[in-house]
């Protein structure tokens, strides 16, 4: 997922942001498996996004690892079968992930226009991550279901 975060070019034409596949991922896992499994697989894709993409290391480990358990408690709460629920928990996971990376990223926190920051970056990645995250979640689903645990 890592790879295709970087490499693949896929921007949404109206909204002009790609969904970031790592934190679907990790939500859509942490969705269906709870939050041990979402804290854990949040843990090792931010330590691999923070080793591979730079930055103050560490970050991306701690938000992913913390968004991806916050998202596991709804797990047990609501009939996996429910498909419209989980486009909006990741919607509403993403600006979470989003508010933790400014709060952990001090040049960031100091130096920002918020109500900027919010119209156009996170709520346009929050809106993407959740058209994403359906077809992700569709995808999880059916493989969990039907192929058993293949992943995490």
């Amino acid at each position: 997922m890592l790879l295709l975060q970087t490499l693949l070019p896929l921007n949404l034409p109206l909204i002009g942001r790609r969904p970031d596949f790592l934190l679907v991922t990790i939500l859509v896992i942490a969705l269906l498996h709870g939050s041990r499994y979402g804290s854990a697989f949040g843990l090792l894709a931010g330590l691999l996004q923070d080793l591979f993409l730079g930055g103050l290391f560490g970050v991306y480990t701690i938000v992913k690892a913390i968004t991806g358990g916050l998202s596991g408690f709804i797990d047990g709460k609501i009939y996996k079968e429910n498909f419209i629920l989980p486009p909006l928990v990741v919607f509403i996971s993403t600006i979470i992930h989003e508010f933790l990376l400014i709060l952990l990223s001090e040049k960031l926190l100091f130096n920002l226009d918020f109500i900027y920051f919010l119209q156009k970056l996170i709520l346009p990645a929050a809106l993407v991550n959740a058209i994403f995250a359906f077809f992700v979640y569709l995808l999880f689903y059916r493989i969990n279901k039907y192929g058993g645990r293949t992943y995490g």
